[in-house]
């Protein structure tokens, strides 16, 4: 799937690079950028959670996955004029957990956060 979606996501860049798009085929083919790309970190998502089944629990540090989540969502803070407020505790040990699966579980509540927030914003 993922392969498909990056084909559609390739030409909506393409098709956003020519002049002359009234603002609503603009609008309407950046909301179509969006969803390809919602669903690929979803079928993504997926293929970990597949993927990971076997995989034994292992020691995780929480504010390294969020620091590794943030970096994979960049694009996503930029596109939609986000700022994140970044506000680490150190001093937290490492939790019994999979990794892959605990990423997984931050992108998707911070993806929703960003998508409650349609016109921009913070997030602390």
């Amino acid at each position: 799937m993922n392969t498909p979606l990056s084909v559609i996501v390739s030409a909506i860049q393409l098709i956003l690079r020519e002049d002359g798009l009234s603002p609503s085929v603009k609008e309407m083919v950046e909301r179509i950028e969006m969803e390809a790309q919602r669903l690929s970190l979803f079928t993504r998502g997926l293929l970990s959670f597949t993927r990971k089944e076997d995989d034994p629990v292992g020691e995780a540090d929480v504010n390294q996955v969020l620091q590794e989540v943030m970096h994979f969502l960049k694009y996503e803070t930029q596109k939609r004029s986000i700022t994140v407020v970044e506000d680490f505790d150190f001093r937290l040990p490492p939790i019994a957990s999979d990794v892959n699966r605990l990423k997984q579980i931050f992108i998707n509540l911070i993806m929703n956060a960003f998508q409650a927030m349609d016109e921009g914003g913070a997030s602390f």
